[in-house]
């Protein structure tokens, strides 16, 4: 099972997105690709921050596909995975590495579950227990 990163959703989601990351998506069965709550909540923020009715509307018809498509594979941030969080957090402080708090919460969510995360940037990951999928731009299409 796969967990999408936040920034990996949102690529995927952006008015011109990566053809290399929607062949990788493409590649994958849909039930073995999921996303989470944090990941939502992000999607939620740029609902409620478009600006215009029209880009509110394309936002708002966006967040509705997403969660269509997801919906019984969205994941929580857990006891499990706030467990795991806290492990990790003590590992980056201790190697001085700042990693964005919902890619952090997602590599969380899916070592708790055994799942791997693909993430657009892996490196300030590399030093936490999660399998990682590397879906940066020169590594994309070896992942698939």
């Amino acid at each position: 099972m796969i967990l999408l990163d936040t920034p990996v959703v949102i690529g995927a989601l952006s008015p011109s997105p990566d053809p290399l990351l929607i062949d990788w998506l493409n590649s994958h069965p849909i039930e073995t690709l999921f996303i989470s709550a944090s990941s939502l909540t992000a999607l939620i923020s740029v609902v409620v921050s478009a600006s215009s009715s029209s880009k509110k509307q394309a936002e708002d018809t966006t967040y509705s596909r997403i969660v269509s498509m997801f919906e019984s594979r969205i994941i929580p941030l857990d006891l499990a995975a706030t467990k795991k969080l806290h492990a990790f957090t003590r590992t980056l402080t201790d190697l001085n590495i700042n990693v964005p708090n919902l890619t952090l919460q997602n590599a969380s969510i899916a070592a708790s579950r055994d799942y791997q995360l693909a993430s657009l940037d892996v490196e300030p990951l590399s030093s936490l227990d999660v399998e990682l999928i590397d879906l940066g731009a020169t590594n994309i299409m070896e992942s698939a």
